[in-house]
């Protein structure tokens, strides 16, 4: 239904960023933890979580469509936690940044009201191999839904 259009949307804002250098690879949804491909730093997947409806009146609903914007940021001998969280901070600061642009607030009109990101969560991890420190944005898209 909505779930590939706001996807879609919230993906060519961050290949904006990534096509920028403010971010490396966006992945279109959750990778193998334990996947051989290398990706460039710091990476973020793009991951659904479930909706809620919210009951208007009998011909609409307003719908939280939920992602999760994880943000990988690798550990290496070389970079210590703090480097990490650092970077990790880097790219929460351009992502959030990059939705509250007026443009992509409401991903260019496809939302009705302005998107939420909110950081949630943060901690060491093992993702494609590496020691990475994993950083949360989830975003809360509300859509007007008819049910007519």
């Amino acid at each position: 239904m909505y779930y590939s259009v706001i996807r879609a949307a919230i993906k060519s804002v961050l290949d904006g960023l990534s096509t920028a250098g403010t971010i490396g690879t966006v992945y279109n949804g959750e990778q193998n933890k334990q996947s051989i491909h290398t990706p460039k730093f710091p990476a973020v997947e793009i991951v659904r979580l479930p909706s809620m409806a919210t009951y208007l009146d009998n011909q609409t609903d307003l719908t939280n469509f939920v992602f999760e914007l994880r943000i990988y940021s690798r550990l290496v001998a070389e970079t210590n936690q703090q480097d990490a969280e650092l970077i990790g901070d880097a790219a929460i600061d351009s992502i959030v940044g990059a939705f509250m642009i007026k443009a992509n607030s409401h991903l260019s009109g496809l939302l009705e009201v302005r998107i939420e990101p909110i950081e949630s969560g943060s901690g060491t991890h093992t993702w494609n191999g590496e020691q990475v420190r994993r950083d949360v944005i989830t975003l809360k898209c509300q859509k007007l839904v008819s049910l007519t």
